[in-house]
């Protein structure tokens, strides 16, 4: 009881069992810690007391469960205690399930980005191997065209606008089975299409301070472990 009192940071004091009914009176709290094998507080202790608090932490029970018929006392013992903790341990586990939904929300959130990159990384490699093919081949028709005659501005827009034609559409299925993989976590059908459409996929790029990436840090292939794992679940 000396070294409860010596704890708490309030005005507090040990008081012995004789000199109970003489204290209780003048106390907003009591906390009841004894071995004793009956209750010692009794109705009768607290009877004229005013507001007052009891916790009971013995176990038997210090306090006659009695006392609390009194609208001015508040009693608390381990039933109680435990009950309160549990309570504390149930609102903990709730606000923890939220915060764990928020985190997964958020991950789902990474991944959806990480994989809309990924397949907007090949994607611009298709379209940008396509153009280079589109602008060669172009120049040689209207080379070829030119060699017969004169060609007129509207006739070389002609040409130009039927080779963008004819790329869009036959990139449009191939975006679209890119968009799907990456939706599908496939990632060999993305790894694959940027190897097809980007010769320099396999070479690690150069960066800043003439260092290449290789050195640098390891080339990004496909989605981190840590996101692999979360992947595969």
């Amino acid at each position: 009881a000396e070294f409860v009192a010596g704890e708490v940071d309030t005005p507090s004091e040990a008081v012995s069992l004789a000199d109970l009914p003489a204290v209780v009176h003048g106390a907003d709290l009591v906390i009841s810690a004894t071995g004793s094998p009956e209750p010692v507080i009794e109705p009768e202790h607290v009877a004229d007391a005013g507001r007052l608090v009891c916790i009971d932490i013995a176990q038997p029970r210090d306090v006659d469960p009695a006392v609390a018929d009194r609208d001015e006392l508040t009693l608390y013992d381990i039933d109680a205690l435990e009950d309160v903790t549990r309570r504390t341990r149930e609102s903990r586990e709730a606000e923890a399930r939220e915060v764990e939904a928020i985190i997964d929300e958020e991950l789902d959130r990474i991944l959806r980005a990480y994989k809309r990159k990924r397949a907007d990384d090949a994607i611009s490699a298709m379209y940008a191997g396509a153009d280079r093919v589109k602008a060669r081949e172009v120049d040689r028709a209207l080379s070829k065209l030119e060699a017969q005659g004169d060609l007129t501005d509207e006739q070389r827009e002609t040409v130009s606008d039927m080779a963008d034609a004819l790329v869009g559409q036959l990139l449009a299925a191939p975006t679209s089975s890119l968009r799907d993989a990456a939706g599908e976590d496939d990632w060999e059908t993305i790894r694959t299409a940027l190897r097809l459409f980007d010769p320099e996929f396999d070479a690690p790029p150069e960066v800043p301070g003439g260092t290449s990436a290789e050195e640098s840090g390891p080339e990004i292939d496909g989605p981190p472990e840590s996101i692999a794992e979360e992947l595969d679940d």
